[in-house]
């Protein structure tokens, strides 16, 4: 249940700056009309990658055990998320 939390606190934390990331990276002034597609294709294109690599880490569970896996996990996670929180 805990690594759930963490998955999804994960994504509630980043998604919101989704916008203004967009908008910075492609110089796009707040009401140019294509920043919510982008940010969709976006969102999408992280959910799309948890999707393709979560057999990689079920048959890399199968063989370490399913904990270090799972701790490896939130740890590279949680360092990803902190790298976020300090970018520009």
């Amino acid at each position: 249940l805990a690594v759930i939390f963490c998955d999804a606190s994960s994504q509630f934390l980043v998604f919101p700056f989704i916008p203004f990331l967009v908008r910075a990276q492609l110089s796009l002034p707040a009401d140019h009309p294509h920043v919510p597609v982008y940010c969709g294709f976006l969102a999408a294109a992280y959910l799309f990658g948890q999707f393709i690599c979560s057999p990689f880490y079920g048959g890399l569970s199968d063989r370490l055990g399913r904990r270090p896996v799972i701790l490896g996990c939130v740890l590279a996670s949680s360092c990803f998320l902190l790298a976020f929180g300090f970018s520009s």
